[in-house]
């Protein structure tokens, strides 16, 4: 698993990597309920912190794990 992203890693140019970082954190965002009034809070303050594309997915996966896990009750 983990050298499968770091090879995904490897394959793209830093600057498409960030831009990916940016759209998921809007993905994330709103999956996390910070969407307030159309404006997304913490967009700029993630991409900001450049976060790792692998971080992001891994936290895209726990939300939607925990959304799952609300629904089931």
């Amino acid at each position: 698993m983990q050298n499968r992203i770091l090879k995904e890693l490897k394959s793209k140019t830093y600057q498409q990597l960030e831009k990916e970082a940016g759209e998921k954190s809007v993905e994330l965002a709103r999956l996390s309920g910070e969407l307030v009034t159309g404006r997304l809070k913490n967009v700029r303050l993630v991409k900001g912190a450049r976060i790792h594309l692998a971080r992001v997915k891994t936290l895209m996966r726990q939300i939607q794990m925990t959304e799952g896990a609300e629904k089931q009750k």
